[in-house]
């Protein structure tokens, strides 16, 4: 869809969010590509604009040839987590759901590889202060929604309730998040 002239940033958008994989290697694109970067990152949107059509199309072609990670399991949850975020964010209406979904599949990445989020935020261009701060496990609205997914995620009902969400929205957005996660994980490990 990359070489097609009429393409849009939504499309481009939509697509990348299916690859936890992909995204990674846009926002170290765009934190190497632009030296001195002083806009903060807040989606993928935003990395997609900062970095640019022209040179995303050259770097897909590179990274479309490379072994992309992120097919699978490993992929089905970071993209469950990040939609999910984003479908209790626009539930709750407490923060961005594009922000949201950014931090839960920048949280399910970093779960994924096994480091740290400080470790994956390290090779990242610099993120809004309302998503660094997030993702480093500090206290805002942001983090407020990935906590509230991660007690559910893990069943502890208790700590969910201590933060005051709604258990049957966090539900809702989880059992909708599964579902969109299959239709996007399904073609990316389709023989």
């Amino acid at each position: 869809r990359l070489s097609r002239p009429d393409v849009s940033i939504g499309e481009i958008e939509s697509i990348m969010r299916a690859d936890p994989g992909l995204v990674l290697r846009l926002l170290r694109l765009v934190n190497s590509a632009a030296n001195g970067l002083t806009r903060s990152v807040s989606s993928i949107t935003d990395a997609v604009v900062l970095l640019g059509l022209k040179r995303l199309r050259a770097w897909m072609v590179l990274i479309s040839m490379s072994d992309v990670r992120g097919t699978g399991a490993d992929t089905s949850v970071a993209l469950t987590r990040a939609h999910t975020c984003e479908l209790l964010a626009r539930r709750l209406g407490t923060t961005d759901p594009e922000i949201a979904f950014t931090l839960g599949l920048l949280d399910g990445i970093a779960a994924t590889l096994a480091v740290t989020p400080q470790v994956l935020l390290d090779g990242l261009p610099p993120l809004t202060p309302l998503l660094d701060e997030a993702l480093s496990g500090g206290a805002n609205r942001l983090r407020s929604v990935l906590d509230a997914v991660l007690a559910y995620e893990q069943e502890d009902f208790e700590a969910l309730a201590a933060a005051g969400v709604p258990v049957p929205d966090v539900a809702a957005s989880y059992l909708a998040a599964l579902a969109w996660t299959s239709q996007m994980v399904a073609p990316l490990v389709a023989d």
